[in-house]
């Protein structure tokens, strides 16, 4: 049996109030998406990406957006890939 190696939002936020509200830079958003600063950057600009906040050129992201967002491509099998 296949067990879920990520925690639900609900687990992250009862584990460490104010952790999935916090805003990150796109180094973190990096680390926690896997994808690299500029696949984000890309992703800015083309849509697609998770939601960010911009701030003059200061870009950042809410950690509870980016694992919403991540959850939101997962997949069973690639007849259900994005």
């Amino acid at each position: 049996m296949l067990r879920n190696p990520l925690p639900s939002l609900d687990e992250l936020a009862e584990r460490n109030p104010g952790w999935l509200d916090a805003a990150v830079d796109d180094v973190e958003a990096s680390l926690i998406t896997g994808r690299s600063k500029s696949a984000l950057a890309t992703l800015r600009c083309r849509g697609g990406g998770p939601p960010f906040i911009k701030d003059g050129k200061c870009v950042r992201y809410i950690r509870r957006d980016l694992l919403e967002w991540l959850y939101e491509r997962r997949v069973r099998n690639t007849s259900e890939s994005r």
